[in-house]
């Protein structure tokens, strides 16, 4: 798979040489080139449906579904682009609206808010319950603007409802569906998953998308030939955004930690999530006494009115930010402290069942760990035993004091620990002896381990110096559930190690049945 990353410098690099190349262009008048922008804006899209392409693929597939949306977006609008190429670059004809561009427009628009639904879905960001009222605020000011300034005009040119108004009118309709998928990334993001790189850049896109549409319309309705021209070139960056948003990795829409947010950029969108539905709201009001000559004292009044309850509100919302900041930061510093109470019972749990001198497995921990090795109804499980016993130890802690003798047993439990395997389980048995429980192991297995425990006991400079042995009692058993048998393998075991000390110690000895001992 492709590096998400060298494939993004890329394709940056070509949309803005494409963008470069088509403003200069523009700009230079250069024939005949001008006379196929069509042409050049459907290139442009092929750029960013090869992109879209190349970013679904390499997207995991639990990821994949809202870029495969976007991927429909970009492939709507290029079929609508290559019928206006094939009929007014290629044939010269000048079409008629409405007209089959027209209706790939308007699918490419319903997949495109399929697939910001897809996203949201996806990602979990939006908290609909809390952000409703801002998000209503907002867009149904913006639908008042719209309205006046772009609906109403063509309305008001129009001797009726034609096929031809209709599909101009759902520009301005969909418009209002893109800045509510800006208000929706905007206002019903957590603010941790805000500033992800995927998640600015959808909202980049869609405020791009609006403002150039919204511009492109003005144009239209107020005959602004200029406005069209230069836009043309904003077609193909505004879905090289949204493409652009894809090309990064899966990780990259993972939340980030709140010490990953810069303070100043999370008070920031904080307050102006607060502020923003409130400016929008008193922005109509002023907007529709201009528009209308509603200066007299009782509009105005009910102007102030709405901005002090816009006011008040504003406050009341700062100030549940800061009860629930304060919420926040208790239910952290809570959590903190259950943190360490876990940490401090688990030590105390570990403690309990770990010798404080050798930290091997005490007593207790080891008879535990008998009762969990007992095997499962109708299985059969091999058990090996070592038993360990450190030679004339008494003589030892006679001879150089107790101190030496602690350390003797640590460098013991030391070494029992460089040659265990994976599963077994070392532990101190009380005084000088240890044990090692061998899960699945047989007796050969077994006295391997007790033979290269001895090499290295041996091999110890320290433990030569205090001439320290060890006699080791090797047995293995296998058991079915009905005849686990601990005191009968702890016998074994036993009997082993008392026959590598009347051998001599310094040795290991296999349990032997047919041995009789005294």
């Amino acid at each position: 798979m492709m590096d998400f990353s060298k494939m993004r410098r890329g394709y940056i690099a070509l949309m803005l040489l494409y963008v470069l190349v088509y403003s200069f262009i523009l700009y230079r008048n250069i024939a005949p080139f001008t006379d196929y922008t069509d042409t050049i804006e459907l290139m442009g899209d092929l750029l960013n449906l090869a992109a879209i392409a190349f970013v679904i693929r390499n997207h995991s597939e639990g990821s994949r579904l809202p870029w495969i949306w976007f991927g429909v977006t970009i492939l709507f609008y290029t079929l609508g682009d290559v019928y206006l190429v094939w009929y007014t670059d290629f044939q010269g004809l000048e079409l008629e609206s409405p007209n089959l561009s027209d209706y790939f427009f308007i699918l490419n628009n319903i997949a495109c808010f399929i697939g910001l639904g897809m996203y949201l879905r996806q990602t979990e960001h939006v908290h609909m319950a809390e952000t409703v009222f801002d998000i209503l605020l907002s867009v149904l000011a913006a639908a008042g603007l719209i309205f006046q300034f772009l609906i109403r005009p063509m309305l008001a040119e129009s001797e009726g409802i034609t096929a031809e108004l209709a599909i101009l009118l759902f520009y301005p309709v969909a418009d209002i569906g893109f800045l509510s998928g800006c208000f929706l990334l905007v206002f019903g993001t957590d603010i941790r998953r805000f500033f992800t790189r995927p998640n600015l850049i959808l909202i980049s896109t869609f405020l791009f998308m609006f403002t150039i549409d919204q511009l492109s319309l003005v144009g239209e309705v107020y005959e602004i030939a200029v406005i069209e021209t230069i836009l043309g070139v904003c077609w193909a960056p505004s879905f090289f955004l949204l493409t652009l948003a894809g090309t990064f990795p899966d990780e990259e829409r993972i939340e980030l930690t709140a010490s990953a947010v810069n303070p100043r950029w999370e008070t920031m969108l904080k307050y102006g999530r607060i502020l923003l539905p409130y400016i929008f709201s008193v922005t109509i009001l002023v907007m529709a006494a201009a528009i209308y000559g509603l200066w007299d004292s009782f509009f105005i009044g009910a102007i102030v009115m709405v901005l002090l309850l816009s006011l008040r509100q504003i406050y009341v919302l700062i100030r549940n930010q800061g009860l629930m900041a304060t919420i926040r930061e208790n239910e952290r510093k809570l959590q903190s402290q259950n943190q360490k109470l876990k940490e401090l019972n688990e030590q105390i749990a570990r403690d309990a069942e770990i010798d404080f001198l050798t930290q091997l497995a005490n007593r207790r921990h080891i008879d535990q760990t008998f009762v969990r090795l007992i095997p499962e109804e109708g299985k059969r499980f091999t058990l090996g035993v070592l038993l360990i016993d450190v030679d004339y130890f008494k003589r030892i802690n006679d001879t150089y004091g107790h101190q030496i003798g602690d350390q003797v047993l640590q460098i013991v439990a030391r070494t029992i620990r460089s040659v265990i395997r994976d599963g077994d389980i070392p532990g101190r048995f009380g005084g000088d002896e240890f044990i090692l429980l061998m899960p699945e192991t047989e007796v050969q297995d077994a006295a391997l381990v007790a033979g290269e425990l001895l090499r290295k006991i041996r091999s110890d400079k320290e433990l030569t110096v205090w001439q320290v042995t060890l006699s080791i009692g090797c047995t293995s058993r296998q058991f079915i559930r009905s005849d686990y048998s601990v005191n009968q393998i702890m016998k074994q075991a036993d009997d082993a190690l008392y026959q590598a000390k009347e051998n001599g110690r310094n040795r290991y000895e296999i349990y032997n049945p047919d041995v009789v001992l005294p």
